[in-house]
């Protein structure tokens, strides 16, 4: 049993039902059922009754699930601190970021004076999917997280954030393309562009509705009917579409902050949706402290003054 079977398994469980916890697992549904089957041969039991379309766990899996969901939500709380090298005279900010980020300078540099005033403060920073973020900032294992606020609405009602950028989106593609990155792509070659390439992205599932998915606003401004969406090639990571768009394989809607911009091999096209993605750092207001709580303060003020 390893890792990403008992992450899908547990997902899974909740959910009762593969679609969306794949979904939630920025994976496929496929990637999902095979985790599951390949569990599920190796303890050689059926975990999931399918009946009816309706999904429910056989007693093995019921067993499965009570027994492994705490232990497996305390294994990651103690690999964080263990990662974090706690000391008792000192303490460890711990800070997550979204995958597809390159960090943010001003950010970087209101970390910098929040540890002027606070030497004994260690800042660790490492990047997690979005599932990881909210599990972190839900348990107070992450103090902060930096990522895309997709919509004040799926915000976890305890959650606040501070919005360091609102960026218009950009299409990557690769640079050997004829299209220029200092003017604004047309309808038309947006339309041309997608009727060459598939638009490479992973599983959506954060969004509240088709047209507050990105690439729902996209589709819809381009007048691009649901029923007719152009070929779109899903992916289980983010950490994938930079090489694949590199090489040609397709293109990926993207932000500015997006670290598919560093990658050598790909330019940017400025596209204008009427649809910004909001970056922020999001903090758990009911696990603050004084660390946190001066952070928070040192990047209002830099973002009003900006």
């Amino acid at each position: 049993m390893n890792d990403n079977q008992i992450k899908c398994f547990l997902e899974a469980a909740t959910c009762l039902n593969f679609t969306t916890a794949a979904k939630r697992l920025y994976i496929t549904q496929p990637t999902l059922s095979r985790q599951i089957q390949n569990l599920e041969a190796e303890l050689n039991v059926k975990l999931f009754d399918r009946i009816n379309n309706v999904t429910a766990l056989t007693a093995e899996g019921q067993a499965l699930y009570q027994g492994l969901e705490p232990m497996y939500k305390d294994i990651n709380s103690l690999l964080r601190k263990i990662k974090s090298g706690n000391i008792a005279d000192e303490y460890f900010f711990n800070i997550g970021i979204a995958q597809e980020l390159v960090p943010d300078i001003r950010a970087a540099e209101c970390i910098k004076k929040m540890r002027e005033k606070y030497p004994n403060v260690t800042v660790n920073m490492d990047a997690y999917d979005y599932r990881q973020l909210r599990e972190g900032l839900t348990d107070g294992t992450l103090d902060l997280v930096e990522s895309v606020i997709i919509s004040e609405k799926k915000m976890i009602p305890d959650f606040e954030a501070v919005i360091i950028a609102r960026e218009e989106p950009y299409l990557a593609i690769e640079r050997d393309e004829g299209y220029s990155e200092s003017e604004i792509l047309t309808i038309e070659e947006i339309e041309e562009i997608l009727d060459k390439y598939p638009l490479i992205c992973v599983e959506p599932g954060n969004y509240d509705s088709y047209e507050s998915d990105p690439l729902g606003a996209l589709l819809k401004n381009i007048g691009w009917r649901k029923d007719k969406r152009p070929k779109v090639r899903y992916v289980d990571v983010q950490s994938s579409i930079p090489y694949l768009v590199a090489s040609g394989q397709g293109v990926a809607l993207v932000h500015y902050h997006s670290y598919v911009r560093v990658t050598p091999n790909i330019k940017m096209l400025p596209i204008n949706l009427g649809h910004t993605y909001d970056v922020g750092i999001s903090y758990n207001r009911t696990k603050t402290n004084m660390y946190v709580e001066e952070l928070i303060r040192i990047l209002k003020e830099t973002v009003c003054d900006a």
